[in-house]
């Protein structure tokens, strides 16, 4: 989790008393992990594709805009609640609604790609992209306010 450490008061405190911003911290880690995402999602999909498997580039970028979506929701609640086992409780209820409620979500359904629509991906990934952005926001937000 990108605001783990910082759950600890002693490392949140020697953080904040830095120079460099806590929010670079925080863009520093979520490139890696977005790195990370990508590289673990291309080489599941390369070994899928040696296997026989028919794995497309939008079935690739569809994955990619959905897991950048449910993790960025596991950040917003990270950084409003300060809570790690929060963060990873809201992703799971989102995408077990998504899973029960069928397409009910409209812009914001997790298993499009299994109906052949693609567009709602563009929707995922930019709505995730907003909310890592949203939650960098927050965190630095209710830094300054303690």
């Amino acid at each position: 989790p990108v605001f783990q450490p910082e759950q600890n008061p002693q490392v949140e405190e020697v953080v904040t008393s830095k120079y460099i911003s806590s929010s670079i911290i925080h863009t520093i880690r979520i490139t890696c992990s977005v790195f990370a995402l990508l590289l673990l999602i291309s080489i599941f999909a390369f070994y899928m594709s040696l296997n026989g498997c028919k794995v497309t580039l939008p079935l690739l970028l569809g994955t990619i805009a959905s897991s950048v979506f449910l993790g960025s929701l596991g950040m917003l609640a990270a950084g409003i609640t300060n809570n790690t086992a929060v963060s990873y409780m809201v992703p799971i209820v989102y995408y077990s609604l998504n899973f029960a409620g069928g397409s009910s979500f409209g812009n914001f359904y997790l298993f499009s790609m299994m109906n052949g629509e693609y567009g709602q991906k563009v929707w995922l990934f930019a709505s995730g992209t907003g909310m890592i952005l949203l939650s960098v926001f927050v965190k630095r937000v209710m830094v300054k306010f303690r």
